[in-house]
């Protein structure tokens, strides 16, 4: 009965709100199949128990600096001509990377230093690999930060519903999301909630239209690679959303993770399901059918 569901969804699929809903219902119901969270705090917490140590430091800093010596833009970002002020970033990037401490402390910070400074370049194609990293039993590629609101953008304001990944929330919780749908949001975190999604990458993954910046913060929001956002505990605090009509909201972040054999194809499969629902509803009847 449920493939049967995903079949007739896929061959009737349209660009619709009773659509897109549907899809959603589809995709928890994976989610909920596939998926186990734990709490930040916790994740992060065993994985900066791994340390690197200084000499390794050195090296590994010293070999990231040779290779991206032959990056083709390394003289642009220097002095990038700007079609309005302050359009792109300058970068120095050498000189910055040469700076990155190489004390003894743990690996998830020095790659969190040197993340930041690659996104500078503004360069989605420029990044670092950490699939293979493993920090006490738990894979860089395979965690997510995850959120059980989805925000929703009409010309009227921004409200928000429950997301595809609620089922992994405390149910009280996801009552309360419930409740304020349809509720015009006044503020979230004391930021209006246009400039709360613009600045919510903090820093990582930056792009050089304001505009693509935006739209690809709006799609990470309810799920994004540790991997790519290498978040400190601070950066996901409770969030509060303040609404027209004076109630608030107060969510939390977790740190999703898929439990089945092929773990990477999962993240993947979620991280561009809402771009592309059509494309990889097919993926999912496949899965279903194995």
């Amino acid at each position: 009965m449920q493939l049967l569901f995903v079949l007739i969804l896929y061959f009737n699929y349209s660009y619709t709100k009773d659509a897109v809903d549907s899809l959603d219902l589809v995709l928890a119901d994976f989610i909920k199949d596939n998926f186990k969270s734990s709490e930040v705090d916790k994740v992060i917490d065993e994985i900066r128990k791994v340390n690197i140590s200084e000499s390794d430091a050195k090296v590994f800093v010293n070999n990231l600096i040779n290779i991206l010596e032959r990056y083709v833009y390394l003289d642009i970002i220097k002095k990038p001509p700007q079609p309005k002020e302050n359009y792109f970033n300058t970068v120095d990037l050498m000189e910055k990377l040469k700076n990155v401490s190489t004390k003894e402390r743990p690996v998830y910070d020095i790659f969190r230093d040197i993340d930041l400074i690659i996104s500078q370049c503004q360069d989605g194609h420029l990044y670092i690999d950490y699939n293979k990293e493993i920090f006490n039993g738990y894979k860089f590629r395979e965690l997510s930060f995850i959120s059980p609101i989805e925000y929703q953008i009409t010309k009227n304001g921004v409200y928000n519903k429950p997301s595809y990944f609620s089922a992994l929330f405390d149910e009280n919780l996801i009552n309360q999301i419930k409740e304020k749908e349809g509720k015009k949001i006044k503020t979230i975190n004391d930021l209006e909630p246009l400039e709360f999604i613009q600045k919510a990458n903090k820093g990582f993954y930056q792009l050089k239209s304001p505009q693509a910046q935006f739209v690809s913060n709006m799609n990470d929001m309810v799920h994004f690679l540790l991997s790519t956002y290498k978040l400190e505990k601070e950066d996901l605090n409770e969030i509060t959303i303040l609404y027209e009509d004076s109630t608030q909201l107060k969510y939390y972040y977790k740190i999703g993770y898929p439990e089945k054999k092929n773990k990477q194809f999962f993240n993947y499969f979620i991280q561009h399901f809402k771009q592309y629902p059509e494309n990889y509803l097919t993926i999912l009847i496949s899965y279903k059918v194995s």
